[in-house]
């Protein structure tokens, strides 16, 4: 989060390695990176390419459905009077639970709010984190429950790259006074480990238009950090990092200047980091299915599969990412920029969806009320499963599963409490429901109360659990 610059120049390299079959001669052809101007220095610790990537499956120009706000400013006199902007959002316990900035005449602070369904964050109390005792410049949140450590970590800006622990996210302040990471002249800092290592990315504000990482060991998060690296050029901020479980690859979304969404990928979270597309997400792949609220796609944070350090996404080909957004305008100056949270979603959510990546059949049933589509992630362990979905009582869809996850979607008009079952138990067969996507957001399958297929405590039935051992459902919620 800073304020809008014009872009300078900087470094263009690119490696080419040509393998001779025969001689097995080996031609190093050098590096070049895009450049705006020419610079007098390499960048010695440098891991990026300007090139763009093409061999993906990701699609690097997907269209953009934005629904309306579902966040917006405080009251007069509020601390986030002006703006709310930097969402970072998890799913736990129920219930969604927003980070973000606030702003009001004079500050930037973090804030906090929560709803059972994103649409109704809405309507949800705004409280101001005061436990941190950062001042009055802390803000560009990220949260995350640290499985080694037993804590949710909130991190953020302040005094270069800072943290805040609390063992419990349904109490906004009981964060710990801020504690720096390591220091650094920098905005937006993100955390995402990969098991081994947590890496930290960054933008720093040297004017260089650069993402910069540092790395240290799982034990020693949140201190000690190795060396600072370049790992994007011709870029300028937010960058966030998440692993894609449908290929397996890490990807980065970081906001360019023009207020659009770039996409980078790696296959590992030190390795070369490379352009997948330059407007992955825009103005001018978006389309607003209600009120007319950005001409922007800023500062995101795509909705993740899960709630702790490994940033997991199910499928960035169908995803949903809370943004901020604003009408362009002459506002002055940045921080008097009226910035509002609303998602976006790179699918539609009504029957005229396109047909889901596992190309499997499903079937729709008719009722009262305008269509929807539910679409649900989960695979089995043997390839011979048999799941299904049911609302209100009526099955609706069923598949046979295979042993990788896939999203099977089902458009309905019902109405009533939604089921994801398993109805073929034999020896050696079980069904792993990842989450479900609703037109109101995603929802986990270990977060729901009603599993009467788990096997817990000796039987069948339990709850909070994305496995069916035996025959029986996962309950969700009614969308309506």
């Amino acid at each position: 989060m800073k304020e809008y610059k014009q872009k300078g120049g900087h470094m263009r390299y690119v490696v080419i390695l040509s393998a001779l079959f025969i001689i097995a001669l080996f031609i190093y052809w050098g590096c070049e990176n895009q450049t705006t101007a020419p610079v007098k220095n390499e960048i010695s610790s440098s891991s990026f390419s300007g090139e763009t990537d093409i061999s993906l499956s990701v699609n690097a120009s997907p269209k953009w459905y934005a629904d309306a706000r579902c966040f917006l400013d405080g009251p007069t006199g509020s601390f986030d009077d002006i703006s709310v902007k930097d969402p970072s959002i998890v799913y736990y316990g129920g219930k969604w639970h927003l980070f973000y900035t606030g702003r009001d005449a004079n500050m930037w602070r973090m804030g906090y709010a929560t709803a059972s369904r994103i649409e109704d964050l809405k309507n949800a109390q705004h409280v101001l984190i005061t436990s941190v005792n950062a001042g009055s410049y802390y803000c560009a949140p990220q949260v995350f429950w640290f499985e080694a450590k037993g804590k949710w970590y909130l991190i953020y800006q302040s005094n270069g790259a800072c943290f805040s622990t609390n063992t419990d996210i349904n109490n906004p302040n009981g964060w710990t006074p801020v504690s720096q990471m390591f220091s650094a002249s920098g905005v937006d800092f993100w955390c995402i480990s990969d098991g081994s290592y947590v890496y930290c990315f960054w933008s720093p504000q040297d004017g260089s238009y650069t993402i910069k990482r540092r790395r240290t060991t799982v034990a020693n998060f949140p201190y000690n950090w190795e060396g600072v690296t370049t790992v994007c050029s011709g870029t300028f901020e937010a960058p966030h990092v998440y692993k894609n479980k449908a290929d397996g690859r890490y990807y980065m979304i970081v906001e360019d200047i023009n207020r659009y969404f770039e996409l980078w990928t790696a296959t590992d979270l030190n390795g070369t980091w490379t352009k997948v597309a330059e407007q992955w997400a825009a103005k001018s792949n978006l389309v607003e299915t209600a009120e007319h609220w950005t001409d922007q796609v800023s500062h995101g944070e795509i909705i993740r599969s899960g709630y702790n350090e490994k940033m997991e996404v199910d499928n960035l080909d169908h995803c949903l990412i809370l943004i901020q957004g604003v009408v362009n305008g002459n506002y002055g100056d940045y921080y008097k920029i009226p910035y509002d949270l609303g998602l976006i979603h790179n699918y539609q959510y009504s029957s005229s969806s396109s047909s889901s990546s596992s190309s499997s059949s499903s079937s729709s049933s008719s009722g009262g009320g305008s269509s929807y589509t539910i679409s649900v992630s989960m695979r089995g362990t043997s390839g011979s499963e048999h799941a299904y979905v049911s609302v209100g009582g009526t099955q609706i869809a069923a598949w046979t599963l295979t042993t990788s996850f896939k999203t099977y979607q089902v458009s309905t008009t019902l109405s009533g409490g939604i089921l994801v079952g398993f109805d073929n138990d034999a020896s050696g067969r079980d069904v792993q429901v990842d989450c479900i996507w609703l037109p109101n957001g995603q929802f986990q399958a270990e977060a729901q109360s009603y599993n009467s297929g788990v096997w817990q405590n000796n039987k069948c039935g339990g709850s909070y659990s994305e496995w069916l051992h035996c025959n029986g459902a996962i309950g969700f919620s009614a969308y309506r």
